[in-house]
């Protein structure tokens, strides 16, 4: 039965007012041309009832999102994904489910970014530090967008899934 079922997923992005969103909301805030609200954080929301992430504090894990929104979490923006069978997300969690965060590739991500923001140079598209067995937060949607998200943060992606959209829209 779990196999057939069908379930719908967004991308959710986010903030709080803890430190480090503010901090990753203002050194990322100049990569924003699209929204005044610039995210720090990015999850799967399946079914609007789960939330699918990777944190600095236990990595990926699955939360209610009662219990997620409850926690100060504010959303800046909501992409509608599409439907996928209940069975991939189940198989997706059990496999990288309890992975850690991957801070080397955060912090060489941020790094980047703030060289970027102060000198002008460019970002990359190849994450030196990454681990391919942790996760930080936009990584987790590599097997939903069939791309490459070590090098992205949270805005950029919010930023690429709307002008994707604008892009099919006009096609």
């Amino acid at each position: 039965m779990d196999k057939l079922k069908i379930v719908n997923v967004c991308v959710l992005f986010s903030k709080n007012n803890k430190i480090g969103s503010k901090f990753i909301s203002r050194l990322t805030k100049h990569l924003n041309n699209k929204k005044s609200i610039t995210p720090s954080h990015v999850a799967l929301l399946i079914e609007n009832r789960w939330v699918f992430e990777s944190t600095f504090e236990k990595g990926i894990k699955i939360t209610p999102f009662s219990t997620w929104s409850s926690c100060g979490n504010e959303i800046v923006h909501l992409h509608y994904l599409g439907e996928y069978k209940y069975h991939t997300i189940k198989t997706l969690y059990r496999s990288l489910g309890g992975r850690k965060y991957d801070w080397l590739g955060v912090i060489y991500l941020g790094i980047k970014i703030a060289l970027n923001k102060l000198f002008g140079c460019p970002i990359g598209n190849k994450n030196l530090l990454e681990n391919p067995n942790k996760y930080f937060c936009t990584e987790v949607l590599e097997y939903f967008i069939n791309k490459d998200l070590s090098m992205t943060s949270p805005v950029e992606l919010m930023v690429y899934l709307l002008e994707a959209d604008n892009e099919n829209k006009n096609a």
